[in-house]
């Protein structure tokens, strides 16, 4: 323990070993968030006839929902990494963890179509840093010589719990309303909120620069964008992997339940398809 003058004792940030009981429950939050957060992003395929139907919407008002999260959180995701380095896990994800439930829950109460849009900018702005943050704890309690296989853990979790999610939703929307339903996601994302406030943390607490400000920061991922966007592999990697995953999101996230029942499918097998994206 630390000492200022003689036998004061300065506050003590305690530190965690890598790979122990609290560094998996610290993941295990932060995977849930993903979870959280990609099972309303793909239910959105599910539940997309239902808030159109119910708020009298035009199906370019219901890609244009979707569309706008997409953009909103492209633009956030450039600032998501970086606020995790600059603050740590423990700053920034209970604060995303509350903003997507404030979200879904605009969501799941919207009674106008410019409140379904607000509610996915607020979700967009949240879920900026929740892919790359559980990226950012793997890499943090278990090493980086693990982060690319714990990374590849937390995709694995998260593509298979959407395919579920998306098939339940299915099946709720069988005994509930769509607003029921992501009520009742909304409060769940509050116990998420109270987990994660008590226990996510870092193993080593992040030291920040308390004279840096807002400006700073910007102009730092900015200047780190410029560098990164002088190396033409990088362009070539993001072209692929915009044009590959680019399609199937909006496939899993909005249209393919509507394809596969214009094809004569009912509406739980088509489901099921979309799932299988």
């Amino acid at each position: 323990m630390s000492t200022v003058g003689h036998g004061t004792a300065a506050p003590r940030a305690r530190n965690y070993s890598q790979g122990s009981a609290m560094a998996w429950w610290v993941w295990i939050l932060a995977v849930t968030f993903v979870v959280y957060l990609f099972s309303f992003q793909t239910g959105y395929a599910i539940v997309n006839e239902s808030v159109r139907s119910d708020l009298s919407l035009s199906i370019e008002q219901v890609g244009t929902i979707a569309a706008i999260y997409t953009w909103a959180f492209a633009v956030c995701q450039f600032f998501g990494g970086a606020l995790l380095d600059r603050l740590g896990s423990r700053k920034v994800l209970p604060a995303s963890i509350a903003l997507v439930t404030v979200g879904i829950f605009l969501f799941a109460n919207a009674n106008s179509y410019p409140m379904l849009l607000l509610s996915q900018i607020v979700v967009a702005i949240g879920s900026c840093t929740g892919f790359v943050g559980a990226g950012y704890v793997g890499g943090k309690w278990f090493g980086m010589a693990k982060f690319s296989f714990m990374f590849g853990l937390v995709q694995v979790f998260a593509a298979l719990t959407s395919a579920f999610s998306q098939n339940l939703i299915a099946l709720a929307l069988t005994h509930t309303t769509w607003r029921g339903l992501f009520n009742g996601t909304a409060v769940f994302g509050i116990l998420l909120l109270v987990l994660g406030a008590i226990y996510i943390r870092d193993p080593v607490p992040v030291v920040s620069n308390a004279r840096a400000g807002v400006g700073e920061f910007f102009s730092s991922v900015l200047r780190s964008m410029l560098q990164v966007a002088r190396i033409g592999h990088v362009w070539l990697a993001s072209l692929y992997g915009a044009t590959t995953f680019g399609v199937m999101l909006a496939l899993g996230v909005v249209w393919a339940p509507q394809l596969l029942k214009v094809h004569g499918l009912s509406d739980m097998t088509a489901s099921l398809g979309a799932s299988m994206l």
